[in-house]
């Protein structure tokens, strides 16, 4: 098992928060699809199946803060 790169981190992150690939994207500034291949690759480092397995894997590990998240209301 691999670690995820920091950018992975980041769009696995932002995407928590925004919810969606179009938000995310928009708030990284980049194509929806990019978010969604950068978390596919995430998902493939933490030898998980879904994106929440992800979140929930690198919270685990201390990758991510739960804590530092800033959920945006729908």
């Amino acid at each position: 098992m691999t670690e995820p790169t920091a950018r992975q981190l980041q769009v696995l992150r932002v995407y928590i928060e925004c919810g969606s690939l179009a938000a995310a994207g928009d708030a990284l500034e980049l194509a929806p699809m990019t978010v969604r291949n950068y978390l596919t690759i995430c998902r493939q480092a933490l030898d998980v199946g879904t994106t929440l397995q992800a979140f929930v894997v690198a919270v685990q590990r201390g990758l991510i803060d739960p804590n530092d998240l800033t959920i945006k209301a729908a």
